[in-house]
């Protein structure tokens, strides 16, 4: 019958006789037989009986190297050696042997014409350890299903044409330390049990490793693959080093898994790297990495952190939905091309600082968690964080060189852009900053818009600068503090300003504690609201310009009160209430309110002046008051009416009232102190008609 694994490869062993037959009559030869059933003679397990010796190390690895040598001396025969993918039976044909001892390949190094001819090893396998080193294969060598009961050492082998390990098992360590593939070489769906070490190998044409399984570490430093190399949805139990490799072409490393520290650290990617939905379950270490084709790592998982420091990306970067659970570290990375983060979780820190991006950077969408550091970093072109939700971020001294869109994104703790320029339009569109926020000392170059935005804390452009026009528009101004701010780049639009409790507008430095750090003195406060009240000018907008400057001079006056005292007037006032049948302390109030004034080193004709301007008029902004004073005035008149001056025959109360009014001429006799108080009185009516002119004016045009 022959050998009943033979049988499966092609009898190459038919020339070998039949050393055991099992329990079931099936026939085994030398090299098929079970490990334990490899006898020096023939034995029959049916007929039973004493079980001859079984053959030795050096016996059987004899026969392995006689069958090797064989081939070698028989010289090259290409058309019996020639590869056939379905049914390969070349001369040298170890398909199906069992090694039951360790055995040793590395006197087949290629000096004196040793060298292993065409070989088959395939579902092979090697009880004990498997010594290849130094070993050159002349043309294809298979071992595929191969298992490896020991260690595995191919160090230094040299393989001439395809070496494919596809489906083996290496249950100890296997080592291709040095190793040069000259074809293909294969090892998808190959276990590795313990370690496997590759360092220095190299492949000069495509590297397959397909749904392979390295238990232990997985070691490629320095290796340098020509051509393309696939890691394809394989799985790395331990650590996987892959530090100072080569990629000359396309690098996949498609749905793979790390369960341990990955390390690609000073690694070159010459083509595309495709990391897409991998899982790094501990650090993945990318420092210095260089990927001069596009790096794809859309929908991978950094459980652990992801360093990228100092890696550079010639072409796109794509993390698009990718995870990272820890912290992530792009530190003074350079991305030549687009980099695209859509969707993108960071859960840790993330530190883009000194990064540089010569594309497009697109955020859109994405999340982080923690700190996002963009810090000194620097966008060519444009930069999308449109829907993104930051925790806590920092912009400062960044350069936006292109469109910048911060729109509909939600910053929830502090952010930062201080010092940061944008050179080109900036769009900020209902965002919301639901802590501080600070742009101070940045520098705008041209429009930047703020439509409908959410200032949930405290805000501040100060020593902000814009070469066009910031708008701010339908926005609550509630925490926009103006301190050392550039107010004339603003335009303020449909805006909500906060109110103090009798109403009127102001900005959110008045309402500050002046004791406080952010509190302002009366002058500087005077100083923005003149300020104000310019843009709202230039703007057209004579309602607001006519709100800031009643606050200017409202800020005036308190300055003059706080730095002199109450005047004569309020004095004077004050001892009048406490003579008043009514609540003391309430007219007290009001009337300290209503003629507070006096200014460091002014005359106390001038503070009269200027409170008398606000008593009379509302400092000229408002025509009820000035009306009802100019009524006060005229019908005062009818109380000098009342003495004189007499005249003959009598004139009416009505005519003397009119004596005393501008603009109507009544004759009648009257001395001296009657000529006065009619002087005085004209005088003031037509001043305060005058006034309520001014101010009808005023409210009109507004």
């Amino acid at each position: 019958m022959g050998c009943c694994v033979g049988e499966k490869h092609n009898n190459w062993c038919e020339e070998y006789g039949i050393v055991y037959i099992d329990a079931e009559g099936k026939e085994y030869c030398i090299f098929h037989a079970p490990a334990d059933c490899k006898f020096v003679k023939f034995y029959d397990e049916r007929k039973g009986g004493e079980k001859p010796a079984l053959m030795d190390a050096e016996q059987f690895n004899g026969m392995v190297f006689e069958r090797i040598d064989a081939v070698i001396e028989a010289g090259v025969d290409e058309e019996r050696d020639k590869f056939d993918f379905s049914n390969w039976n070349p001369r040298c044909n170890f398909s199906g042997t069992i090694f039951p001892y360790s055995i040793s390949f590395n006197e087949y190094d290629g000096q004196n014409d040793k060298y292993l001819p065409p070989i088959n090893f395939i579902s092979s396998q090697f009880s004990g350890d498997a010594d290849f080193r130094s070993s050159q294969f002349s043309k294809n060598a298979y071992f595929i299903s191969s298992q490896f009961s020991g260690d595995a050492d191919f160090s230094s082998s040299q393989f001439s044409g395809d070496a494919d390990f596809r489906s083996s098992q290496f249950s100890k360590n296997a080592y291709f330390i040095s190793s040069q593939f000259s074809g293909d070489a294969d090892f998808s769906s190959s276990q590795f049990s313990g370690d496997a070490d590759f360092r220095s190998s190299q492949f000069s044409k495509n590297a397959y490793f397909i749904s392979s399984q390295f238990s232990g570490d997985a070691d490629f430093r320095s290796s340098q693959f020509s051509k393309n190399a696939y890691f394809i949805s394989s799985q790395f139990s331990g650590d996987a080093d892959f530090r100072s490799s080569q990629f000359s072409k396309n690098a996949y490393f498609i749905s793979s898994q790390f369960s341990g520290d990955a390390d690609f650290r000073s690694s070159q990617f010459s083509g595309d790297a495709d990391f897409r939905s991998s899982q790094f379950s501990k650090n993945a270490y990318f420092i210095s990495s260089q990927f001069s084709g596009d790096a794809d790592f859309s929908s991978s998982q950094f459980s652990g952190d992801a360093d990228f420091r100092s890696s550079q990306f010639s072409k796109n970067a794509y993390f698009i939905s990718s995870q990272f659970s820890g912290d992530a570290d792009f530190r003074s990375s350079q991305f030549s091309k687009n980099a695209y983060f859509i969707s993108s979780q960071f859960s840790g820190d993330a530190d883009f600082r000194s990064s540089q991006f010569s594309g497009d950077a697109d955020f859109r969408s994405s999340q982080f968690s923690k700190n996002a550091d963009f810090n000194n970093a620097e966008i060519q072109k444009q930069a999308k964080f449109t829907d993104v939700k930051f925790v806590k971020s920092s912009f400062d001294q960044m350069e936006f060189k292109g469109p910048v869109y911060f729109d509909n994104s939600i910053f929830e703790k502090e952010a930062s852009f201080r010092n940061a320029i944008f050179h080109e339009y900036s769009n900020f569109e209902q965002t919301k900053f639901n802590n501080s926020v600070s742009f101070r000392h940045a520098l705008f170059k041209e429009w930047s818009y703020f439509r409908n935005v959410e200032f949930n804390g405290e805000t501040s452009f100060a020593g902000a600068i814009s070469k066009e026009t910031i708008v701010v528009e339908n926005v609550d101004l509630s925490n926009f503090y103006f301190a050392e701010t550039n107010i004339e780049s603003f335009k303020f639009t449909e805006c909500t300003w906060p109110r103090k409790e009798n109403g009127r507008r102001t900005i959110a430095d008045e309402i500050s504690p002046r004791e406080s750090s952010k509190g302002l003195s009366f002058t500087k406060l005077e100083e923005i609201y003149r300020r104000l009240k310019k843009v709202a000018r230039e703007n057209n907008d004579e309602m607001q310009a006519s709100t800031w400057h009643y606050n200017e001079k409202e800020m005036l006056r308190k300055k003059m009160r706080e730095e002199n005292g109450p005047g004569i007037i309020e004095k004077l006032g004050t001892k009048t209430c406490e003579l008043l049948p009514c609540n003391i302390e309430i007219a007290k109030t009001k009337l300290s309110k209503l003629i507070e004034t006096s200014e460091q080193k002014r005359t106390p004709f001038l503070r009269f002046i200027n409170t008398t301007y606000w008593i009379v008029s509302g400092y000229g902004e408002e025509p009820l008051r000035a009306g009802i004073w100019l009524l006060i005035l005229i019908f005062g008149a009818m109380i000098l009416a009342c003495f004189g001056p007499d005249s003959n025959p009598p004139s009416d109360f009505i005519t003397k009232w009119m004596w005393y009014m501008p603009l109507i001429k009544v004759n009648l006799s009257a001395d001296g102190l009657h000529y006065l108080l009619k002087g005085l009185s004209v005088t003031l009516i037509t001043l305060q008609a005058a006034l309520f002119g001014f101010a009808l004016r005023n409210k009109l045009r507004r």
